[in-house]
């Protein structure tokens, strides 16, 4: 009887000293998913010089944009994405002026970065955002 008493004090002791591992694995959370929609305001500059101007486009669902000038939209165009670089195109709403812009996407920092743009009379710049 002693003997069955030990083995089953042996039983439980080893179940106790188990079950309460400190070893427990630590789970990183997910990164947040990134989304593309909404608005995204920078800045724009000409040819070589440092952007300075104001900027913002509208990404919408659908593959549609507009590009905002004080909140108001001055063009409409499309964009899509392609790896990690976004690609637009929108045409000026008062002159018609086509622009295609491209920028790679930083996923991490929530930010369209390193952004070209050429518009259809050969005019081009450089551009940034951050989503709003």
């Amino acid at each position: 009887m002693r003997l069955v008493r030990f083995f089953a004090a042996t039983i439980l002791m080893a179940a106790f000293f188990t079950s309460c591992s400190k070893d427990k694995k630590e789970i990183d959370p997910p990164a947040p998913a990134f989304d593309i929609i909404g608005v995204w305001q920078g800045k724009i500059g000409s040819g070589s010089a440092i952007p300075s101007g104001s900027f913002a486009l509208d990404i919408k669902a659908g593959g549609k944009l507009d590009r905002l000038s004080d909140g108001v939209v001055t063009g409409t165009g499309t964009w899509s994405i392609t790896g990690e670089f976004f690609k637009g195109e929108y045409t000026g709403k008062q002159n018609g002026v086509v622009v295609k812009v491209s920028a790679k996407i930083d996923k991490l920092a929530n930010k369209l970065i390193n952004g070209t743009w050429k518009n259809d009379s050969e005019i081009d710049g450089t551009w940034y955002a951050n989503k709003k």
